[in-house]
Formats: C-alpha cells, sequence, structure tokens
C-alpha cells in the first residue's frame, strides 16, 4: 500500500480524490508564483513517471517545464480585457498573436468552439436528457435538470467504476451522434491550413470523446491536418478519467507528451475561462476565443494571453507569422 493510500484509510478521502486535492493545490501555488514573478522550477524527472491514480505516463518531453507559466510579454498593470483583444482597434494585440505564433508551431486546439459547435442540431441539453434516463440513478435538481451532458457525466462518475463506464459508452455514443450535424467555426479549417502549411502541428484536446472527434474531422475531409487527437478516452488508453479532465491539466500534459513538444513549443486556444486555466496550468499562453457575448469581460479575471473574436485573427497572423 503506498502512502497516499494509507492516508485515505485515515481520513476516510478515497486515494484518488486526495490526489486531486494535492494537485489542485500545487498547481495554484506554483501559478500564483508565476504571476508574482517567482517562477517555479522543474527538474527531469525519470521516463514512465507514475502519475495519476497508478497510470503510466511519460514525462520526460515535459519535465523540464521552466517556468510553469510565466507570460513573455505582461500585460501593463491596470490594463483591461479590451487589451487583450486582436482587433483593427487595438494593434499591439495583434503583433503580440503574430509574434506568439511565429514562437511556437504547435497549436493545441479545444474542438467544441474552436473548431465546431459540436451540439449544433443535437442540443447539449437533449443529450443530457439522453444520458439520464440511460443511467439508473437517483438524481438531485441540480443534475436532473442540468443541460451540460458533462455535468450528469461526472455526476455519474461519482457512484463508482461500473457508472463511469456506462456514462462514457452512452456519452460518447451520444457525441459521435452529434458530431454527424455539428457546425463548422468559420476560419477554422483555414487556420489547421495555414499551420499546416508552415509545417507546424495540429494538435486536438477535447472533453468530447476520440472518436466524436475523429468523425468531425473524417467527415469534413480535415483529417490531414490534424497531427495528434488526445481527446478524452484516447484510443490507445481506454481508462476512464472522469476526474482528469479540462480544467485538469493531464490532458494537455498527456498531448505534449505524446507529439515529443514542451509548453514552450505551444499554443492552447480554447473558448472557456477553464481552458485558459488548463493552459496557464500547463505552463503556456492561452488564445480565449470569444465566440458570444459577454464572453470578453468573462475572461477578464483569468488573463488570457490574447483574446479574438473569430478564428480567422489566428489563420491571418499565421500567414504573417515567421
Amino acid at each position: 500500500m503506498d502512502l497516499t493510500n494509507l492516508i485515505a484509510l485515515g481520513t476516510n478521502v478515497p486515494a484518488s480524490r486526495l490526489l486531486e486535492m494535492a494537485r489542485t493545490t500545487l498547481v495554484d501555488t506554483a501559478h500564483a508564483l508565476a504571476r508574482a514573478g517567482t517562477a517555479p522550477r522543474y527538474h527531469r524527472a525519470s521516463t514512465n513517471l507514475r502519475t495519476h491514480m497508478n497510470t503510466t505516463t511519460t514525462v520526460e518531453s515535459i519535465a523540464l517545464r521552466v517556468p510553469l507559466y510565466h507570460p513573455p510579454y505582461p500585460a501593463a498593470t491596470g490594463s483591461g480585457p479590451r487589451d487583450a483583444l486582436v482587433c483593427d482597434e487595438n494593434p499591439a494585440a495583434g503583433r503580440l498573436l503574430t509574434r506568439m505564433l511565429g514562437e511556437r508551431r504547435c497549436l493545441i486546439f479545444d474542438v467544441d468552439g474552436p473548431i465546431c459547435s459540436v451540439f449544433d442540431r443535437f442540443r447539449d441539453h437533449e443529450v443530457a436528457e439522453q444520458l439520464r434516463r440511460s443511467l439508473n440513478l437517483p438524481f438531485p435538481e441540480q443534475i436532473a435538470t442540468a443541460n451540460d451532458p458533462f455535468a450528469v457525466y461526472r455526476y455519474a462518475a461519482s457512484f463508482g467504476d461500473r457508472y463511469a463506464r456506462s456514462a462514457e459508452r452512452e456519452l460518447a455514443r451520444l457525441e459521435v451522434e452529434a458530431m454527424g450535424s455539428a457546425r463548422p467555426t468559420p476560419g477554422a479549417d483555414d487556420t489547421l491550413r495555414a499551420n499546416h502549411a508552415r509545417s507546424g502541428q495540429n494538435i486536438m484536446v477535447s472533453n468530447n470523446c476520440v472518436a466524436a472527434v475523429d468523425r468531425y474531422h473524417a467527415l469534413r475531409g480535415t483529417q490531414d491536418l490534424v497531427d495528434g487527437n488526445y481527446s478524452r478516452g484516447v484510443a490507445q488508453d481506454r481508462r476512464y478519467y472522469t476526474s482528469l479532465l479540462k480544467p485538469d491539466p493531464f490532458p494537455l500534459e498527456r498531448a505534449m507528451a505524446g507529439a515529443n513538444v514542451s509548453p514552450g513549443d505551444c499554443l492552447y486556444i480554447g473558448d472557456s475561462t477553464t481552458d485558459i486555466q488548463v493552459a496557464h496550468a500547463a505552463g503556456m499562453p492561452a488564445i480565449a476565443f470569444a465566440d458570444k457575448p459577454g464572453k470578453i469581460e468573462a475572461f477578464a479575471p483569468f488573463e488570457p494571453d490574447v483574446i479574438i473574436t473569430e478564428m480567422a485573427a489566428v489563420q491571418r497572423a499565421l500567414t504573417t507569422a515567421v
């Protein structure tokens, strides 16, 4: 029995929860230090370091994250979210985006938002309802009325592995079905092509399942532009990481290890506050995609490096990046 399980016996807290709590504390502390200008330093770790509930992750390529996250071009004190917005009225943000893209050739994309709208015709509330009906569980009011399928998914997983597997199978089936009517995000295909043309890497990291992401790109004809798909339940790893979905940085760490890149090589593009959090926790800048009203202000407390309102802004910057 390892130390974590021994402590768990004395506290009546599951070992997996203790690991999750410890990891969150370490990430938050490191992030705070980085923001204060005292960047934590990672030392080289051995290969096949055992982490995250006895799973094995090769971390050699990501063990030298120095610092965890420290913006190379910090915004001026007192600046607001509009100062990070790429637009004609703010050329400085556009120049920053071009500079970052010139220095980092691995673009990691959240899928639902930057690439497509997954639940466009098959709506998310319909998916959540079908997922609930597939599970023989009592649902509290906040879960019984939730429109977010992932709220139902995480709730089911809290009842143990049997329910986690059942919820995973049904949610994956529904996501694959939804991808058949997903709406492409304007400018996304051109962004993938522009990065591919300069020999950059396009990596998908989504909380949606890998099969759904693969289906979208197959239907869209963009599979040759994707260099790696490290979404939920990657093909070579069928374990159920219900507690290690974004905003935990584990999916990004796994993607970097698989693509043999470091945080210094990467930019993460997402459309939610948790995407900003996971990018910074994994040690890389965040491009925040404000595709709906109110998002620019909502992003402000999380300090994205750049905010865009259209994916075409990334494509244009890529064509001028060195």
